[in-house]
């Protein structure tokens, strides 16, 4: 039988410069405009991050295969 990875939800309210941790990635609300935000993702090289193809964060969230990876570093 194939083991499942549970996935869980969490909201963090945040304000500007605020940090939060997940995993081994640093993530820090860097500025707030209108309805967009911008963060900024301090990850180990080998960490694969994606970001949305679309400037919209639920698409990214619901279906992983729209958005882009993009190496860092």
């Amino acid at each position: 039988m194939q083991s499942k990875t549970p996935i869980g939800n969490l909201s963090i309210d945040l304000r500007i410069g605020e940090t939060f941790c997940v995993g081994d990635a640093l993530i820090r609300l860097e500025r707030k405009d209108g309805r967009r935000v911008r963060l900024l993702v301090q990850a180990p090289r080998t960490t694969k991050i994606q970001t949305p193809s679309k400037p919209c964060a639920q698409e990214c969230a619901s279906s992983p295969a729209t958005g882009k990876e993009q190496s860092h570093g």
